[in-house]
């Protein structure tokens, strides 16, 4: 599957360890946590305290795929 993408983007890809666990930037993984905390304080609706602070609000039907969606995005 790399080598599609390779070559249709036109770059190699730049193995690197921990990108996407590592604590390399505390600010940046602070963040990360806090995204995934607020997320799921308001899943389904739970809070509506500071609702105005969502970059995202993901209305739908029940058992539509909102918690991962909204999960992953604040991942």
């Amino acid at each position: 599957m790399i080598d599609p993408i390779q070559q249709e983007i036109g770059l190699k890809p730049e193995p690197k360890l921990n990108r996407t666990h590592g604590l390399s930037n505390l600010n940046q993984y602070d963040a990360r946590i806090a995204a995934i905390e607020y997320t799921l304080e308001h899943d389904d609706g739970i809070s509506l305290k500071n609702l105005d602070q969502a970059q995202v609000i993901l209305p739908g039907v029940s058992r539509c795929g909102k918690t991962p969606t909204s999960l992953y995005l604040a991942m």
